[in-house]
């Protein structure tokens, strides 16, 4: 073992020693001379903690031997209360370092209550704050670490020994904290302490202002209304009632500032702490260290808390119940016959009103329905002339134009076969004369047939009723071109309500005895006004008609027409051009047995056979037909057309009868299947069954 730590165990040894020595001696002091013990106490803890106890010893007994019987020294201070806390004696009082010189003391700071400090930093004896209450030692360092009062045992004994714990000097750990505090009072308490004063101020003179108008009030009403002036109080009261509860919020504030400041007052008073002063164990010091945290949570609840600036109490708002009473009375009878009056008035207008309501209802109904069929038949005048110097072209249909009056022709690219030559599938192109549907009146020539150039001509109306639309909007069909009309799909859906009863149906066939899906243009531009009487405007009704029908229209398919309301009332099914399944909706059809007695179940073996013998080009047109003609009856149209159900058809009936059921097919495709219609049968004609077949 060393001769260190031997010399560290013999100073400990003798230290304790020591201590049991004077404290026995200082735990009897005599009653007269009770601060003279307490000196002598501090005096010999002082000589036992130095590391040398020999020279402590003898510091110890010349302190003793020196000390005079004075009962109380001046410079050890009386015990104090810890109940009644009481400032030091004036002698030992000095400026505190730079603090609270601006302040003034609240009449309030003894109010501890207002301040919120915890009563056990106040209740403990002077004497245990000095000490260590593990070794019972003077109080002479400070654990920044632990936030905590140590003794010189505790950093070389414990718990503070070790390096995770950063000791100072008391002086030192006093003067930062201490700084700490003080620039945290004077950037925020202080502002806001000077901010709760003039709060004060102004409820004050809000106070003023509200009691001087209830001044002004209160003497006009006085002599009157006994009532009105205790309502009155009543406001005011409450009006009061607020101001003094924010007064006190506030002055609770500033009396909890003004603690704390009276507090480390108290604390600074002591002025600069010295060596001595610790020695001896001044309370400034070890008090403000006792209560830092204490003090810094006050401060930071202090500063912290909101307070309410906007003052939501006006003088205004009073009520004035006099003046609102003289003003009724003065106007009532007036008030009173001008409502009556007004009531009077408004009635009559409103029953005025609904009469010429209905009368001008009617007399617009008979001058707007007179007016549009004026003008359905003015237009059909001007069409009837306009087509006398109008010019199609007799294989496309399309009008003459300067686009295409040099161009090519789409549809007219087949030759008329040479004379003499005979084939056993003869093409629609290539037969001239009645049977051939042309656009026009005047059929062209045999050099202009193939040509791939146009051939214009007057247009016929069977021919150009076929594709209405072809040449106005190329590409689009004429339900494609209504539904992209936001106006006429407006109309059409005004028309689906209208349509619900039945009544537009009804009108139809009433136009229609025979029941031949054809009706006149003026009686179906007549039947749809009359179903639609005040629901849809004279103007819109017009506009519709202009897009749905054309100047070369005579007749128009309903059908057609119920269809496109069903399908934007959203009750009628929904088709998609292209190529569709041939087997698809096969079990949805009803065709009869034909002439041939072939059962049902050879239907689709039939139809798959035909289909075997097109091409692949005929195959698409043959499907965009049957897409277009679902749910049609085909097999009944072309059974009227022809003299025996289940004969054979010509080429116009057949075109004519699938026109009725769907008006809006290209007639290049009637054409290219009728050709295919006629390839597949064994003798060249079109017969009802295979065109069922294949189309259907």
């Amino acid at each position: 073992m060393s001769e260190k730590t031997k010399k560290k165990k013999d100073d400990k040894k003798s230290t304790s020693k020591d201590k049991e020595k004077k404290s026995d001696k200082a735990s009897t002091p005599k009653k007269g001379d009770k601060g003279a013990s307490d000196k002598k106490s501090v005096k010999s803890k002082k000589g036992s903690e130095s590391p040398v106890p020999s020279k402590g010893d003898e510091e110890t007994k010349s302190q003793k031997s020196t000390t005079p019987p004075v009962e109380k020294p001046a410079d050890v201070p009386p015990p104090v209360d810890p109940a009644t806390p009481a400032n030091p004696p004036p002698q030992q009082q000095q400026a505190p370092p730079q603090f609270g010189a601006t302040l003034q003391p609240s009449p309030f700071s003894t109010m501890l209550g207002g301040g919120g400090f915890h009563p056990s930093a106040y209740q403990m004896d002077p004497i245990l704050k000095k000490q260590c209450f593990l070794h019972n030692q003077l109080l002479r360092y400070f654990c920044d670490s632990c936030e905590e009062l140590i003794c010189y045992d505790c950093t070389v004994m414990g718990p503070h020994n070790t390096q995770l714990h950063r000791i100072s000097a008391l002086e030192e750990a006093f003067r930062s904290r201490f700084d700490l505090v003080n620039r945290a009072i004077h950037s925020s308490i202080v502002p806001k302490r000077a901010q709760l004063i003039a709060q004060i101020v102004r409820l004050d003179h809000r106070i003023d202002e509200v009691k001087t108008l209830k001044n002004v009030i209160e003497k006009d009403i006085r002599n009157e209304y006994g009532a009105v002036m205790e309502r009155l109080r009543s406001a005011e009261g409450v009006k009061m009632a607020v101001l003094q509860h924010d007064i006190a919020e506030v002055q609770k504030d500033i009396t909890r500032i003004d603690e704390i400041l009276m507090t480390m007052e108290d604390i600074a008073a002591g002025g600069p702490p010295n060596m001595q002063q610790i020695q001896n164990g001044a309370p400034d010091l070890v008090g403000f260290l006792h209560k830092y945290r204490q003090i810094n949570e006050n401060v930071e609840y202090a500063s912290t808390k909101q307070f309410k600036v906007e003052i939501d109490v006006y003088p205004n708002d009073l009520p004035r119940e006099l003046a609102e009473r003289r003003v009724l009375l003065e106007h009532y009878e007036e008030q009173r016959k001008l409502l009556k009056f007004k009531d009077d008035v408004i009635w009559k207008l409103t029953e005025e009103l609904k009469r010429k309501y209905d009368y001008y209802q009617d007399e617009f109904d008979k001058e707007t329905r007179h007016e549009m069929n004026e003008w359905a038949r003015l237009v059909d005048r001007y069409a009837s002339e306009l087509k006398k110097y109008e010019l199609v072209c007799s294989f496309c249909g399309q009008h003459l134009s300067d686009a295409n009056v040099n161009g090519e022709c789409p549809e007219n690219t087949q030759r008329v076969p040479p004379q003499g030559v005979t084939s056993g599938r003869t093409h629609l192109s290539d037969i001239s004369g009645p049977q051939m549907l042309y656009f026009t009146d005047e059929e062209p020539g045999h050099e202009c047939i193939g040509n791939r150039r146009h051939h214009f001509g007057r247009p016929s109306l069977r021919g150009y009723k076929q594709n209405p639309f072809r040449a106005q909007t190329p590409g689009l069909l004429k339900e494609e071109v209504l539904l992209q009309n936001p106006e006429a799909v407006a109309v059409l859906r005004k028309l689906a309500e209208c349509a619900a009863n039945g009544s537009l149906e009804d009108k139809f066939a009433q136009c229609d005895p025979q029941n031949t899906g054809m009706i006149k243009k003026g009686d179906f531009i007549n039947a749809v006004f009359e179903s639609t009487r005040g629901a849809i405007q004279a103007s819109e009704l017009m506009g519709f008609m202009n897009v749905f029908t054309t100047s070369f229209d005579e007749v128009i398919g309903y059908g057609e027409f119920m269809g496109l309301i069903a399908k934007v009332s959203g009750q009628g099914e929904q088709y998609t051009g292209g190529q569709q399944d041939l087997h698809q909706h096969m079990d949805h059809m009803n065709i009869q047995e034909p002439a041939s007695k072939l059962g049902e179940h050879l239907m689709p073996r039939l139809r798959e056979a035909l289909l075997q013998k097109l091409k692949p080009r005929e195959r698409e047109t043959v499907d965009r037909l049957r897409t277009a003609l679902r749910g049609q009856p085909l097999q009944e149209v072309l059974a009227r057309l022809t003299p025996n159900n289940y004969g054979t058809i010509t080429e116009d009936d057949l075109i004519i009868g699938v026109a009725k059921l769907n008006a809006n097919l290209l007639l290049s495709d009637l054409k290219e299947a009728i050709k295919a219609i006629k390839g597949v049968s064994e003798n060249g004609q079109i017969t009802v069954q295979d065109t069922v077949q294949l189309l259907q």
